[in-house]
Parts: structure tokens; C-alpha cells; sequence
């Protein structure tokens, strides 16, 4: 039940970060502005993930979620729509879905590498405990 709930606070913490850079957008926020946005709202759930991993009692449902929401800002990033494509330079749009991409990965390889680590930690102190 706990997982499920964990699940649910990630994607509505995501969809906040979104709101706030929609609300950027609708502001009619510069080009610049928005995309140093983006920047920051990938830094801050990059920051949230790394600090829910390093916790003694990591919740793994949080990093899943988040390589989630990065695999799709990087594939939506394949599909650009005009909107996009006139307001951001190439090298921008290249930028962020490098970003998003390169971030999905290590959080996903991290979670992985955390989950092993300690589940080989815990077999190994029961096995001392016999």
C-alpha cells in the first residue's frame, strides 16, 4: 500500500514541476527562461531521486517513476512539435533530450547498483548472524 501511495506523491511532485514551467509558458516567459527552467526542474528531480537513494531505507518506487518521466521528456523530444521547434534552437532541444536521456539512465543504473548492493549486504549479515 505504501508503494502505491509513493507512486502516486512521485508523479504529482513531476506533474508540480511541470505546472510550474506550463505556467512559465503561459506567462509568455522567453525562450531562454523556459529552457533554464527545464534545466533546473531536471537538476531538482535528479537532486530528489539521489536523495531518496542514499536514505538508509531507500524508497525505489520514487527513481522509477522519475526514469519514467525522463525517458518520456526524451522520446516526446523525438516527435518536436512546431510549437517547439519556434520557440527553441536545435541545440537547446538537443541539450534537454540529451539530458533527460543520459539522467533516465544513471538514476536507473543507480537503482539498480543500490538495490543489488544492499540486498548483497543484507545476505551476507543474515549469513554472519547463523
Amino acid at each position: 500500500l505504501i508503494q502505491w501511495f509513493q507512486i502516486h506523491c512521485e508523479w504529482i511532485f513531476a506533474a508540480f514541476i511541470l505546472n510550474i514551467n506550463l505556467t512559465f509558458v503561459a506567462w509568455g516567459a522567453s525562450s531562454n527562461l523556459q529552457y533554464w527552467l527545464a534545466i533546473m526542474s531536471l537538476v531538482i528531480l535528479s537532486c530528489l531521486t539521489m536523495y531518496v537513494l542514499i536514505k538508509p531505507k531507500s524508497l525505489y518506487t520514487i527513481p522509477i517513476v522519475f526514469v519514467w518521466t525522463t525517458v518520456g521528456i526524451a522520446k516526446e523530444l523525438d516527435n518536436l512539435k512546431d510549437l517547439i521547434i519556434n520557440t527553441f534552437t536545435g541545440a537547446q532541444i538537443e541539450v534537454i533530450q540529451f539530458l533527460s536521456s543520459k539522467i533516465s539512465l544513471i538514476i536507473l543504473v543507480g537503482t539498480i547498483g543500490i538495490i543489488a548492493i544492499r540486498r548483497s549486504y543484507s545476505a551476507s549479515s543474515h549469513s554472519d548472524d547463523s
